[in-house]
């Protein structure tokens, strides 16, 4: 009776801080189907890149990259998903790429790849959503985490298409993580020995869940989850700041007095053009 070899996946992240936990959610899972998951190396069976498309720099970097790992190992099968995927389909033509998986959908790549493993004369395989008219909140959770700080996704998707912006198009609309599963991720996290949180998302500000907005979210965090230390949140809109989010900060030790707000131009004229809400 032979003995199974691990396979080796190599993972990339480029982008943001969703970006990077969505990733860190599909190398929780790989680890459990007994995959080693790390650093790309000559040595990889497999190779994932998740990639950013928010401006033509990030573009550019995306594309380096899928040249860089299929050179890397010619054999080794190279997956390419996330934001790039999503607005550039023809990135399945590219040299050594097998596999293109867009947003919404992420967890598809798994059964893609074992797929692929399995047969590498597979042809080359692609699931892209029609993401402008999707809805449904992708249920990815992180298990684990590298750093003191835990990062948990709560939202996706913005609905601003703002002149210059591209992340509409690749994210789609917006859709929201149940409160019930974010309070329950979050005092998993604080049980594991995290004692801080971030919350974040596409367009954060925008969170909803039926009656429950982001101040309220952060209302039930506060009395749900008694032993967090400390909350955060990633970049928010100055206009979706509003009073009872005020008070939260005001009243409470555990939500950070810090923001992130996006310094916008001084000009009517200029904030027309871009079409800011």
């Amino acid at each position: 009776m032979g003995i199974e070899i691990m396979k080796k996946i190599g993972f990339v992240t480029l982008g943001c801080k969703v970006n990077i936990y969505e990733s860190n959610a599909l190398k929780n899972e790989l680890i459990k189907k007994g995959y080693e998951v790390g650093e790309p190396t000559p040595f990889c069976d497999a190779y994932i890149i998740n990639t950013c498309s928010v401006t033509n720099m990030a573009d550019a970097k995306s594309r380096r990259m899928i040249h860089r790992l299929a050179k890397l190992n010619p054999n080794a099968i190279l997956c390419v998903m996330g934001c790039y995927s999503q607005t550039n389909k023809e990135a399945l033509e590219l040299e050594g790429v097998d596999i293109l998986v867009g947003n919404g959908n992420k967890l598809e790549i798994i059964p893609m790849l074992e797929d692929k493993l399995l047969d590498k004369a597979l042809e080359k395989q692609i699931a892209i959503l029609d993401i402008l008219n999707h809805k449904e909140y992708e249920p990815l959770e992180v298990t684990t985490y590298d750093h003191t700080r835990a990062f948990v996704k709560i939202e996706d998707g913005c609905e601003n298409f703002c002149t210059y912006c591209i992340i509409p198009y690749a994210r789609g609309p917006v859709r929201s993580k149940p409160a019930s599963e974010v309070i329950a991720e979050i005092k998993r996290i604080v049980q594991e020995g995290y004692l801080e949180v971030v919350l974040a998302g596409i367009h954060t500000g925008r969170y909803q869940d039926g009656s429950t907005n982001l101040s309220s979210l952060i209302q039930q965090i506060l009395k749900e989850v008694p032993k967090l230390e400390r909350l955060r949140l990633s970049s928010i809109e100055i206009n979706e700041v509003d009073d009872a989010f005020i008070d939260l900060m005001a009243n409470t030790k555990i939500l950070a007095d810090h923001l992130h707000l996006p310094l916008q131009s001084g000009s009517d004229a200029v904030l027309e053009k871009m079409e800011r809400k």
